[in-house]
């Protein structure tokens, strides 16, 4: 039997036993509606590094060399984060999982939030490049604010997204405007919560202000880790929905509330776009809000989806792999942030083992 004939019987064979197995690993893989063809794409994807398939299936499979694991098969004493308690000995050290590493670590941060962002402008570029309905007299319907360049986004605060719709009246007619607003909904508002209110950032704006009725979206961006199957407030994507809906319903309720007042016929809503950090996507649930911003055309549709799970995986990735040479080698590479250009590549021209700042390691992973 040759390779090729061998490698695609055990993909079969794989298959087939898949069924039989209850564990987390193939409740992960049996999950329906999340984008699992699209993993099966990456790990065959030439130009993905071999060691980052390796972190990815350790990732999958729950065997990647975290605390609470290596407590847990008798090789350490300790399941507290290493980095925690190297790098921020004034805290309480959380317990280190997969969690832990990818979504809470402090020490990871700098890391985090470069991949946040590389993902969310790719993401973001591609929306609004295939975003073609338009109206009746034929001008484009969506106005994508916040779209750049493909190096970059400008996040408008609230204030600045008031001042655009026409919302705005000056600073302390606007002040009383949110207090009193707030106060309807029996809230007491201190000088540094309403400043804080105004500050806030959403990961993208969108408008339409060609039509009589005028729509304003806040878009948002989320890579959690695509752990939870079920839980009071819903999966690992249900979760996540209910906290960035929360994050700003008193926002777009003021929005619609002033605009009201003010006579203008602003409507604001929110569409969130959640990605698991082992490539998990819910599918019909993505789709659906790339048709609301006006991405009609199907195959633009699913090019875009592929393109947010490979983006993921890949810069995912990278956060796991600066975690790996701290806790081998030296903690504060744990701080160094990565270059721009790092997190602006193409997915395909990824390398990533050989494009990290910070200090020498010599460690090859």
């Amino acid at each position: 039997m040759n390779k090729t004939l061998r490698t695609r019987v055990h993909l079969k064979v794989s298959e087939l036993q898949l069924p039989l197995h209850k564990n987390y690993t193939s409740e992960f893989l049996n999950r329906e509606d999340n984008s699992k063809d699209l993993l099966g794409k990456h790990w065959q994807d030439k130009t993905v590094p071999d060691r980052s398939k390796r972190r990815l299936l350790q990732s999958i499979g729950h065997q990647f060399p975290y605390a609470k694991l290596l407590k847990l098969w008798g090789f350490q004493d300790s399941d507290e984060c290493r980095l925690c308690n190297h790098l921020h000995p004034e805290v309480t050290p959380w317990l280190e999982s997969l969690v832990h590493i990818q979504a809470r670590c402090p020490a990871l941060q700098k890391p985090r939030i470069v991949v946040h962002h590389g993902i969310w402008r790719e993401l973001f570029t591609a929306i609004s490049r295939n975003s073609v309905e338009s109206h009746d007299n034929g001008k484009r319907k969506w106005y994508f604010l916040s779209a750049v360049s493909e190096a970059t986004h400008d996040e408008w605060t609230v204030c600045q997204i008031l001042v655009h719709l026409g919302l705005f009246s000056g600073i302390k007619s606007q002040r009383a405007d949110v207090t009193e607003f707030h106060a309807r909904q029996d809230i007491v508002l201190t000088d540094e919560e309403i400043t804080s209110f105004y500050s806030r950032r959403p990961d993208g704006v969108v408008l339409d202000d060609k039509n009589l009725n005028k729509h304003c979206v806040f878009l948002e961006f989320t890579r959690p880790i695509d752990l939870v199957t079920s839980s009071p407030e819903g999966d690992w994507a249900e979760k996540k929905e209910l906290e960035k809906n929360a994050r700003y319903r008193m926002h777009i309720y003021c929005i619609n509330h002033l605009s009201a007042l003010h006579g203008r016929p602003w409507n604001c809503t929110q569409a969130n776009f959640t990605v698991g950090a082992r490539g998990s996507l819910k599918q019909t649930e993505f789709q659906d809000r790339l048709r609301l911003l006006g991405v009609t055309d199907s195959k633009a549709r699913d090019k875009i989806r592929a393109l947010t799970v490979s983006k993921t995986l890949a810069l995912s990735d990278i956060v796991l792999k600066p975690f790996h040479v701290s806790i081998l080698r030296s903690p504060e590479w744990a701080l160094s942030s990565l270059p721009t250009e790092l997190a602006n590549s193409q997915t395909s021209a990824f390398k990533l083992f050989k494009k990290f700042t910070g200090p020498s390691s010599r460690l090859v992973i």
